[in-house]
Protein backbone atom coordinates (compact mmCIF):
# COMPACT_ATOMS: atom_id res chain seq x y z
CA UNK A 1 0.00 0.00 0.00
CA UNK A 2 2.21 3.01 -1.31
CA UNK A 3 -0.55 5.24 -2.55
CA UNK A 4 -0.01 8.64 -2.41
CA UNK A 5 -1.39 12.03 -3.93
CA UNK A 6 0.39 14.97 -3.86
CA UNK A 7 -0.98 18.65 -4.76
CA UNK A 8 -1.60 22.74 -3.62
CA UNK A 9 -4.19 24.43 -2.34
CA UNK A 10 -4.13 28.45 -2.63
CA UNK A 11 -4.79 29.03 0.89
CA UNK A 12 -4.87 28.04 4.08
CA UNK A 13 -1.78 27.20 5.97
CA UNK A 14 0.40 29.62 7.33
CA UNK A 15 -1.95 32.75 7.89
CA UNK A 16 -0.06 36.43 7.22
CA UNK A 17 -2.45 39.13 7.84
CA UNK A 18 -2.17 41.71 5.77
CA UNK A 19 -0.64 39.84 2.92
CA UNK A 20 -2.40 36.60 3.01
CA UNK A 21 -5.54 36.56 5.54
CA UNK A 22 -7.23 32.98 4.55
CA UNK A 23 -3.60 31.84 4.83
CA UNK A 24 -0.89 31.96 1.99
CA UNK A 25 -1.53 28.44 0.33
CA UNK A 26 0.25 24.50 0.96
CA UNK A 27 1.75 21.55 -0.81
CA UNK A 28 -0.02 18.35 0.41
CA UNK A 29 0.20 14.97 0.30
CA UNK A 30 -2.93 12.02 0.73
CA UNK A 31 -1.56 8.61 1.64
CA UNK A 32 -3.40 6.05 1.50
CA UNK A 33 -3.87 4.08 5.01
CA UNK A 34 -6.05 1.11 4.82
CA UNK A 35 -9.31 1.88 3.95
CA UNK A 36 -8.82 5.83 4.42
CA UNK A 37 -6.82 8.78 2.84
CA UNK A 38 -4.88 10.62 5.30
CA UNK A 39 -3.95 14.17 4.27
CA UNK A 40 -0.59 16.03 5.35
CA UNK A 41 0.48 19.52 4.58
CA UNK A 42 4.42 19.06 3.33
CA UNK A 43 5.00 22.93 2.91
CA UNK A 44 3.04 25.75 4.46
CA UNK A 45 3.65 29.25 1.89
CA UNK A 46 4.80 32.02 4.23
CA UNK A 47 3.85 34.66 1.74
CA UNK A 48 7.47 36.13 1.84
CA UNK A 49 10.25 35.06 -0.36
CA UNK A 50 9.05 31.53 -0.64
CA UNK A 51 5.64 32.58 -2.40
CA UNK A 52 1.92 32.49 -1.53
CA UNK A 53 -0.91 30.95 -3.63
CA UNK A 54 0.05 28.44 -5.18
CA UNK A 55 -2.84 28.62 -8.52
CA UNK A 56 -2.21 25.23 -10.18
CA UNK A 57 -0.98 21.45 -9.71
CA UNK A 58 2.68 20.24 -9.32
CA UNK A 59 4.72 18.67 -12.18
CA UNK A 60 6.83 15.40 -11.26
CA UNK A 61 9.93 15.16 -12.80
CA UNK A 62 10.15 11.75 -12.74
CA UNK A 63 12.78 11.02 -9.98
CA UNK A 64 12.91 12.31 -6.96
CA UNK A 65 10.60 15.88 -6.36
CA UNK A 66 8.04 18.15 -8.12
CA UNK A 67 7.84 21.35 -9.38
CA UNK A 68 5.55 23.95 -9.07
CA UNK A 69 4.78 27.77 -9.12
CA UNK A 70 2.94 30.43 -7.10
CA UNK A 71 1.31 33.53 -8.23
CA UNK A 72 2.63 36.03 -5.68
CA UNK A 73 5.23 36.31 -3.42
CA UNK A 74 9.16 36.00 -4.07
CA UNK A 75 10.29 39.16 -3.70
CA UNK A 76 9.67 42.98 -3.44
CA UNK A 77 9.32 43.32 -6.84
CA UNK A 78 5.41 44.18 -8.19
CA UNK A 79 4.40 45.40 -4.63
CA UNK A 80 2.92 41.69 -3.72
CA UNK A 81 5.06 39.92 -5.57
CA UNK A 82 5.56 38.19 -8.89
CA UNK A 83 5.72 34.69 -8.09
CA UNK A 84 7.91 32.01 -7.55
CA UNK A 85 9.03 28.69 -9.00
CA UNK A 86 10.05 25.85 -6.56
CA UNK A 87 11.07 22.33 -6.28
CA UNK A 88 9.99 19.89 -3.06
CA UNK A 89 10.37 16.58 -2.65
CA UNK A 90 7.67 14.15 -1.22
CA UNK A 91 8.87 14.43 2.34
CA UNK A 92 8.76 18.29 2.19
CA UNK A 93 12.12 19.68 1.42
CA UNK A 94 11.53 22.64 -0.25
CA UNK A 95 14.46 24.91 -2.36
CA UNK A 96 12.80 28.12 -4.26
CA UNK A 97 14.43 28.25 -8.25
CA UNK A 98 13.31 31.35 -8.97
CA UNK A 99 11.64 34.87 -8.50
CA UNK A 100 9.74 36.36 -11.31
CA UNK A 101 11.65 39.81 -11.70
CA UNK A 102 9.71 43.23 -12.05
CA UNK A 103 7.90 43.31 -15.17
CA UNK A 104 10.52 46.10 -16.40
CA UNK A 105 11.43 44.02 -19.52
CA UNK A 106 8.36 43.88 -21.24
CA UNK A 107 8.80 40.11 -22.51
CA UNK A 108 9.21 38.56 -18.93
CA UNK A 109 6.10 37.20 -17.50
CA UNK A 110 5.20 37.28 -14.00
CA UNK A 111 2.38 35.65 -11.55
CA UNK A 112 2.07 32.10 -13.28
CA UNK A 113 -1.11 30.81 -13.06
CA UNK A 114 -0.82 27.81 -14.85
CA UNK A 115 1.44 25.16 -14.89
CA UNK A 116 4.02 24.12 -14.54
CA UNK A 117 4.53 21.69 -18.11
CA UNK A 118 7.31 19.30 -17.40
CA UNK A 119 9.19 18.43 -20.54
CA UNK A 120 12.31 16.10 -20.67
CA UNK A 121 12.31 15.83 -17.11
CA UNK A 122 14.75 18.59 -16.44
CA UNK A 123 12.91 22.13 -18.40
CA UNK A 124 9.16 23.17 -17.79
CA UNK A 125 6.85 25.85 -19.74
CA UNK A 126 4.03 28.07 -17.71
CA UNK A 127 1.57 30.37 -18.60
CA UNK A 128 2.13 33.67 -16.61
CA UNK A 129 -1.62 36.25 -16.08
CA UNK A 130 0.86 39.19 -16.53
CA UNK A 131 4.02 40.28 -18.20
CA UNK A 132 4.66 39.73 -21.74
CA UNK A 133 4.90 42.06 -24.43
CA UNK A 134 1.24 43.86 -24.09
CA UNK A 135 0.79 42.89 -20.21
CA UNK A 136 -1.38 40.10 -20.93
CA UNK A 137 0.99 36.78 -20.09
CA UNK A 138 3.17 34.78 -21.56
CA UNK A 139 4.20 31.51 -22.01
CA UNK A 140 7.37 31.09 -20.00
CA UNK A 141 10.21 28.30 -20.47
CA UNK A 142 12.77 26.78 -17.87
CA UNK A 143 15.38 24.46 -18.48
CA UNK A 144 18.55 25.49 -16.39
CA UNK A 145 16.96 24.98 -13.14
CA UNK A 146 18.85 23.06 -9.93
CA UNK A 147 18.20 19.43 -9.90
CA UNK A 148 16.05 20.28 -6.95
CA UNK A 149 16.19 20.26 -3.34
Amino acid sequence: DNEQIYGTTRAGGTTNFGVCASGCGTVFKVVRQGNHWVKTDIHKFTGGSDGRTPMSGLAFNGTAHFVGTTQYGGGASCGIGCGTAFGITGGGSYLRWLSFPDPGTPTDGIQPTFGPLLHNGSSFFMVTSAGGASFSGAVVSFSDLPPGP
